[in-house]
């Protein structure tokens, strides 16, 4: 058994496999290199057949390697003979730039630190890369450290907590200590939305048109806004989109359900309760203040990926208009 997650983005994929990695899940995928992923986790890479043309077209090899090629006009050769020199000489690799890019990640370092940090991890480079006289100099502003001190006075003072590593040990102790509670809200929720989605399955696609055009024209009492309804939804299912409507609309469902049963008592409760208002009110605006993919990422890490923390962001955001509705609603009852 296993779950296909299309991520949508390559911040999702990576959450997703750092929490299977952190919980001693299996999952497999894949992504450009280099990246601070294979640089930071102990990955295997899973190699495809040897590439061949037709082949590939249906998705069984590898894809060409693209070749790279240095080259300088005329006018820089010319002119910069000891630059050309060390360009011949230059060579890296997928593995060394993953390499870097992680350390910029768990360091949170910047690009002139890492360079300088990766040179002092790899002097035999340098060996392969330079004249004696340029290595020398090197080495001499390696052995220094930084090859550039701040200005204090004219830039602004860098107070930043680095509390990156505290919350990272403490998600992987929720992904451990816990993962049976998670486990469970996991197949709550994917049985939930599986339910919904069966039902909207068998509902016939010309039941669903005239079901359509009735509520359309029941709601908005024009005849010609429920054809057009009916005509939209007809489109969807003509392309092909139909299943991934009924699996969107299953996750909606089974979010509007949700929000419902929570919104409704915590709205009560606000519209009760002065201190409740007090602490709810400022977390219930953040929380519609910040965009739906914020959400995204510690759903997918408690979670793992799927359907479940889909409905989980679209609870979030969602679940504070009922608050606030319920809330103003029994406000208004003298």
């Amino acid at each position: 058994q296993y779950v296909y997650f299309r991520s949508g983005s390559e911040v999702a994929l990576f959450t997703a496999f750092k929490a299977a990695y952190s919980r001693g899940e299996p999952i497999v995928g894949y992504c450009y290199e280099p990246t601070w992923l294979t640089g930071q986790l102990d990955l295997v890479l899973l190699e495809d057949a040897p590439y061949e043309p037709q082949a590939f077209l249906q998705g069984l090899t590898a894809a060409r390697a693209v070749p790279i090629k240095k080259i300088a006009n005329v006018s820089f050769v010319s002119r910069h003979p000891e630059f050309v020199e060390f360009i011949k000489k230059y060579h890296s690799s997928s593995a060394l730039t993953a390499e870097s890019l992680a350390h910029m990640s768990e360091q949170k370092a910047s690009p002139e630190q890492t360079a300088v940090w990766f040179l002092q991890q790899h002097p035999e480079l340098l060996l392969q890369w330079l004249p004696a006289d340029k290595l020398s100099l090197v080495q001499q502003a390696l052995e220094q450290g930084q090859t550039q001190q701040k200005n204090y006075w004219l830039e602004f003072l860098d107070w930043r907590l680095d509390c990156t590593e505290s919350i990272d040990n403490f998600v992987r102790y929720l992904n451990t200590a816990h993962a049976a509670f998670f486990n469970q809200v996991k197949l709550v929720l994917s049985w939930s939305i599986g339910t919904v989605e069966r039902l909207l399955n068998l509902i016939p696609w010309w039941l669903t048109l005239l079901l359509t055009m009735a509520v359309g024209k029941k709601l908005t009492g024009k005849l010609y806004n429920s054809l057009f309804y009916a005509l939209g939804l007809f489109f969807i299912g003509l392309f092909g989109y139909g299943e991934m409507m009924n699996e969107t609309l299953a996750i909606i469902c089974a979010a509007v359900v949700l929000s419902l049963l929570l919104g409704l008592p915590l709205g009560i409760l606000v519209s009760t309760s002065k201190l409740a208002n007090q602490l709810l009110r400022p977390l219930l605006d953040a929380m519609q203040t910040m965009p739906t993919f914020v959400y995204m990422i510690p759903a997918v890490m408690l979670l793992g990926p799927g359907k479940v923390p889909a409905v989980l962001a679209t609870v979030v955001y969602a679940v504070v208009p009922v608050i606030r509705l319920t809330s103003h609603g029994i406000q208004q009852v003298d």
